[in-house]
This record gives C-alpha cells, structure tokens and sequence, in this order.
C-alpha cells in the first residue's frame, strides 16, 4: 500500500451522518478514533504479514502504532482482526500493549507505539544484563497472570513468542498480538473455566475456528518472516490448532488444552531470551542461562501441563532471584530502568 493509498482511504465522515462504526456494536462508539484527526504524513511502515500492516501514525500530538488489514484478505482473516480488536479493547495491563481506540475506512486497530521493537531484536541489539532479563520475565508473566485470572472472562493469549513482545524506549516488556487469543469464562466461585476448566477445539461450537485455523496455519507458513534466528521456516511453522510450532505446548496438538499452554510458550520465549538460541523441544539443552534460572524454565515447559507452575507462581520463582535485601519497590523499578544499551 502506498502512502498516497494509505492517506486517501483515511477520511473522516461526511458531517451530518449519525456517527456509526463497521464494528456494528455501540458499546465500542467512545473508542472510535475521526481519521481527520490522524497525521499519516510520516506512515512510515513499522511492520507486515500475511493479513496486513503496522505503520507509524500521528494521533492528537502523540505516536501511535495503527494496525490495518489487506483490503483483500479473506473473511475469515478479517474475523480474527476483528476479534483482537474486542479483545484488546478489554485489556487494560500495564504489560500489555495499550489500545487507544480504532479507526473506520479502513478498519485499523490504534495501538501504543513502542520505539524499541520486539523483544527478539532488542535482545539482538543490545547487551542485556542477568536482571534486566530477569525483569523482562516478570514483565510477560505479570501479563499473563492478569489476563488468566480476569473474571469472568479470561483470556488465553495462544500465541506467546519473542515477536509479540514490544519493549518500551525504557526497556519494559509488553505482550501483543492478540489475533489468536480466546476469551473463556470463568465461574466467579473459583478459577477453573467452565466446561471443565479446559478449552476443546474438537467441540462442534468451535468447528468454523478450527476451518479458519487451518487456513490460517497455511497462510503463515507461506508467508511468514519470523526468521529470529535465521531460521523462518522452522521458527515460524504454524500448527492447525494455532500458535507457533516451536513455542506451542504440546497438549493443544490434541485440542483440549488450558491457560497453562500460555505459560509453556513464555518458557520457550525465556529459553532463548537467557540462552540466546532457538528453543528446541522437548527437552532442551543449557549453555547460556545462569543455573538459578534453568529450573524455572524448565518448570514452564514442563511436557505434562499439571507440572507447569501458574503465571503467579512463575512471578514468585523469579522474584527469587533478586539479590537479597532488595525491596519490593527496587523490584519491580531495577530491571526496566537498568544500564541497558538502547539504540
């Protein structure tokens, strides 16, 4: 899309028209952003795939990232935008990318922008200090932990790896992408899901998904350049039931699976945030990562999901490590504001 394409299909409503959204859903009108009000003289393009773009826009004085689908995509793709957007239009978590509402004609998705990039290459481009990871990980978790325990609709995220991980200019860590993320209600007496706790992608209710799931997993393997350690088509294999082959927890390939999936793949993501190669299940090796750290990850990407601690419980491990004497406050501050190369 070109910026002259990208300036023109951005236009506000003629004046006089009742102020109406795509979304077809009243309750997300507040969140509806004028185009008029958006300065694309500077689109520059932040990001592709296979279903759209990120490019850097302008909203009320303040950057912002504006998320936009292809024109062309099939419904199904369009199915999946539209459902990040009701999801993150639910979230509110310091570690989560923030929505700042959206956008009609196009439909585009306004998001926080994050100068520094995923965490794959932040890690890549600057010298990363023990703590500093240690924070990151405390960073992704406390995310986690909001979105598994939110009632009575939690969320599991689905898709947790290096590339839907935004970092802050000053290095805190922010949880993104939530195309394939499922909202799951939650009985307010306790914390299991209903329906037994777990989510069956075998049920007839989620026949349609698991079509659009499997188009989807086609789409990425084409199309995919998530080539973190020069390997796309390895890293970036999709699975039929959703996610990344290599950060996907091995229960979802049977398709009843719980929140834990989640806390699986953020132990892949830390395996090589502290290792600084490719997670290669299902038993990995250690060469890099500081032996305190080892049995937590491992904990995390345990094969049975009974094993794996909770996100909360994770949080714990990690705060372990912290050097003794250290206040809570220093904790949660030391690890995003440390003497980090940022470029």
């Amino acid at each position: 899309m070109s910026m002259e394409e990208t300036t023109d299909t951005m236009h506000p409503s003629p004046k006089g028209q009742n102020r109406q959204s795509s979304v077809g859903d009243d309750q997300y009108l507040d969140e509806l952003i004028d185009a008029s009000e958006l300065d694309l003289a500077s689109a520059k393009l932040l990001g592709a795939g296979a279903f759209g773009e990120v490019r850097l826009a302008t909203w009320r004085g303040t950057p912002i990232a504006l998320k936009t689908s292809h024109e062309d995509v099939p419904e199904f793709e369009k199915k999946l935008f539209f459902r990040e957007f009701r999801t993150m239009a639910k979230l509110r978590h310091p570690n989560i990318v923030q929505f700042l509402g959206y956008v009609d004609d196009p439909f585009s998705i306004a998001l926080e922008y994050l100068p520094n990039g995923d965490l794959k290459s932040f890690w890549q481009k600057n010298r990363l200090p023990y703590l500093k990871k240690v924070g990151i990980s405390i960073d992704l978790l406390r995310a986690l932990a909001y979105m598994h325990n939110r009632k009575p609709s939690a969320v599991i995220h689905r898709d947790v790896k290096p590339a839907n991980i935004m970092m802050t200019a000053s290095g805190v860590a922010k949880l993104s992408d939530f195309g394939l993320a499922r909202m799951m209600m939650v009985k307010r007496e306790g914390q299991s899901f209903s329906a037994g706790g777990k989510f069956c992608s075998g049920s007839q209710e989620n026949s349609t998904e698991r079509k659009s799931n499997a188009r989807v997993a086609e789409t990425c393997k084409s199309n995919s350049n998530d080539d973190s350690f020069g390997n796309a088509a390895k890293d970036s294999a999709v699975s039929s039931n959703v996610g990344t082959k290599r950060y996907m927890a091995p229960e979802v390939t049977a398709g009843t699976y719980t929140y834990v999936v989640d806390v699986y793949s953020a132990g892949a993501t830390l395996y090589e945030l502290f290792e600084e190669s490719p997670f290669d299940p299902p038993t990995p090796s250690y060469a890099m990562s500081p032996t305190s750290v080892r049995p937590i990850i491992s904990k995390m990407c345990a094969g049975v999901p009974s094993d794996r601690p909770t996100a909360v419980q994770a949080i714990s491990l990690f705060e372990e490590l912290y050097p003794k004497g250290t206040t809570l406050g220093s904790k949660n501050v030391m690890p995003a504001s440390c003497n980090c190369v940022i470029s």
